[in-house]
């Protein structure tokens, strides 16, 4: 057993004294890196506004407060446009068929609660589709968190972290 010990360590600092051996090991080392930090350069060189989407967010009641600006400062695919003005809905729909905004978030206090509409657009096995009938932002949630007799075509209403059928 020594001896295949011996013959082993000997042969391995063998390999390792050679140039072939040191070369091969730098190219190796050399590609990972590269490839590890392909989406690092691809990110460099590409403009960070190119794939953003647009989003209006209106928060009339001020229900965030200063959060909202929290959420513009982060670095997302995302660029927000924050107003405190209360926009009617074909002002927004004008907005969003001009391509000044891809979405829409409207938040508003009502009684002290938040309260969101939404209408269920497809269910796919564990999970359903909702679009919220204000904005037309679309949300991709666990079928479990929805009443049972949902189905698609179904509007849902969202108060207190529940969500309850509207109508059929």
């Amino acid at each position: 057993m020594r001896d295949i010990l011996t013959v082993a360590e000997f042969t391995i600092k063998e390999a390792i004294k050679r140039k072939s051996f040191i070369i091969s090991m730098i190219i190796i080392i050399g590609i990972i890196v590269i490839g590890f930090n392909v989406p690092n350069i691809i990110n460099h060189f590409s403009n960070p506004n190119d794939n953003k989407e647009k989003i209006l967010i209106m928060d009339n009641d001020n229900i965030f407060g200063e959060s909202l600006i929290k959420i513009d400062n982060e670095d997302t695919n995302y660029e927000y446009t924050i107003i405190k003005e209360n926009l009617s809905e074909d002002e927004i729909k004008e907005k969003l068929k001009n391509n000044e905004f891809d979405s829409c978030l409207k938040f508003s206090k009502e009684d002290e609660k938040i309260k969101i509409d939404y209408i269920v657009e497809k269910i796919d096995g564990d999970y359903a589709l909702l679009r919220d009938l204000n904005s037309g932002v679309e949300l991709n949630i666990a079928r479990a968190l929805i009443p049972e007799e949902s189905d698609e075509g179904v509007k849902l209403h969202w108060e207190n972290f529940e969500y309850s059928v509207i109508e059929n």
